[in-house]
């Protein structure tokens, strides 16, 4: 028994050997062996400590490199390889090996066709209950709709239709400047991207309305029915006093 044991740490030593190579035979026989059965730890030492002697060429790891490039992985077969390296001491980059992996990426720029393979790849799957940072769908509403594509060019074209400047006071300073609903989408969910529901208010202004959003709606709505060339800050400024004096 102990004869055999030997034997087969011999062969286990000679086939890790540069320069080995064996028949399509003894491949297929190899494989076919394989199938559903699952190495022993010591199988497994034997086989690290193999590799570590013999390392693979800089050439083997191109053969290989090249061999599994654009090779897109199974389901099952992801799955099972997630699993198998879930707390895997072996799998643990030593400082050396880090530090040797980002000299390797530093300065390396992806081609776009990488780009959009990456993106195509991770798209949905860190959204919604699938990210690391859900917490049950707290997010409100009205955020969740602030960061569609459709609501930033709404908020731009609302800008660029009132001049970029409040239409209470006039104020056109970079970073002051807010898109407001004239009628309020929680009860007009239909009107979230209508331009005409739209108008360009200064943070300021925005926070002197809040809470009586439904007393300008008819305000705002006659000073963009003006023609533009119409419309000034005069007119609006002696709508909202009257409407505050009253």
């Amino acid at each position: 028994m102990l004869g055999m044991k030997n034997c087969k740490i011999g062969l286990l030593h000679s086939m890790c050997k540069k320069g080995y190579k064996m028949s399509e035979e003894s491949c297929q026989k190899m494989k076919e062996a394989a199938v559903g059965r699952t190495a022993s730890e010591e199988t497994k030492r034997i086989l690290h400590e193999a590799r570590k002697k013999y390392p693979l060429s800089n050439e083997a790891r191109k053969r290989i490199g090249d061999a599994a490039r654009g090779r897109e992985k199974p389901e099952e077969e992801r799955k099972k390889l997630s699993i198998s390296l879930k707390g895997h001491p072996g799998y643990v980059f030593s400082d050396e090996q880090k530090k040797k992996i980002g000299d390797a990426i530093r300065g390396r720029k992806e081609s776009e066709e990488t780009s959009q393979k990456k993106s195509k790849a991770l798209r949905g799957k860190f959204t919604g209950e699938k990210s690391p940072r859900w917490k049950g769908g707290i997010t409100p509403r009205r955020d969740l709709i602030m960061k569609t594509p459709e609501y930033s060019k709404w908020r731009y074209s609302t800008f660029e239709r009132d001049g970029f400047a409040c239409v209470m006071c006039g104020c056109n300073k970079g970073g002051v400047l807010q898109a407001h609903h004239i009628n309020p989408v929680g009860c007009n969910p239909e009107l979230v991207y209508v331009s005409d529901n739209g108008i360009t208010l200064c943070k300021k202004c925005h926070s002197s309305i809040r809470g009586k959003e439904s007393d300008y709606v008819e305000t705002f709505q006659n000073f963009l029915g003006m023609a533009p060339h119409g419309r000034n800050k005069t007119i609006m400024n002696e709508w909202v006093g009257a409407w505050v004096a009253a």
